[in-house]
């Protein structure tokens, strides 16, 4: 029997830009802190009729931290969650500028 030659990979690391976005694990523990009460006081209800929304552009400018919540997926139903009220603004001026250039969704 011979020598096997055993190829090795190189790691391979990719760092994915979070920005200010809280998944459910942080809001847990976060739980009680007047960041999350600010944060359901303000709080909006989106529906999109395509599952592929581009969530990064229209978070662009976003200040504070944000949650983006599915409250139906099969209906495409999601409540987003922000810490800053003017955040909320920014949000609606992305999402008209998105509209407008009919860029709201990923590319299939």
């Amino acid at each position: 029997m011979g020598m096997v030659k055993v190829k090795k990979e190189k790691n391979k690391i990719k760092l994915v830009n979070n920005g200010g976005s809280l998944s459910e694990t942080d809001l847990q523990l976060i739980a009680g802190t007047e960041l999350v009460e600010a944060m359901m006081r303000n709080r909006v209800v989106v529906v999109t009729n395509n599952n592929d929304v581009a969530w990064n552009d229209l978070m662009t400018d976003i200040k504070g931290l944000y949650h983006i919540r599915p409250l139906d997926k099969s209906k495409q139903i999601y409540q987003l969650w922000f810490e800053l009220k003017d955040d909320i603004d920014q949000f609606n001026k992305n999402l008209y500028v998105s509209k407008l250039s009919n860029t709201a969704h990923e590319p299939t």
